[in-house]
């Protein structure tokens, strides 16, 4: 991002923007996406999942100003700005953190008293309706903070 005032550095996020929903856009995102292997062991009383592994791949956008031909008071605010800003993606991150750890000790060790066919398709439904669920929450904290503003993530056009 570039410009001297919070006026052109607002624009630039605006044109550079990592996030674009129709005319809104946001200056920071976290993307982040979750997947598992599992072992499907048959056993008497049904099907043992176990041997769980859980894959998280998390990538956080944070806009980076490479002007330094700013004000003093522009370069607090940008600072204040982007640190308001980590700290809100930092929560995706970490709501995305929770439901690895949770997907992970739901796949190893579980015995069930259903044939592994029917195993699969039960660890399936649940790992699906975990990622909808976290997703959700992510859009309702996004929805609560105004996507972090109201934790500090926005410039103030003031500052000069």
């Amino acid at each position: 991002m570039s410009g001297e005032s919070i006026a052109e550095i607002q624009r630039s996020i605006a044109r550079n923007t990592p996030s674009r929903s129709g005319d809104t856009y946001y200056a920071g995102v976290t993307i982040w996406s979750l997947s598992a292997t599992y072992s499907l062991i048959p056993t008497p009383q049904g099907c043992l999942i176990d041997n769980g592994d859980v894959f998280l791949k998390l990538r956080v956008h944070l806009p980076k100003l490479t002007n330094d031909l700013i004000s003093e008071r522009v370069r607090r605010e940008w600072q204040r700005f982007v640190f308001s800003l980590d700290a809100h993606e930092r929560h995706h991150t970490q709501n995305a953190y929770l439901a690895a750890t949770s997907l992970l000790a739901k796949i190893n060790g579980r015995h069930t008293d259903v044939p592994c066919s029917r195993a699969k398709v039960i660890a399936e439904s649940a790992t699906k309706a975990l990622i909808e669920r976290i997703s959700a929450y992510d859009k309702e904290f996004d929805h609560q903070t105004r996507h972090g503003a109201s934790q500090g993530a926005f410039l103030d056009p003031n500052v000069r």
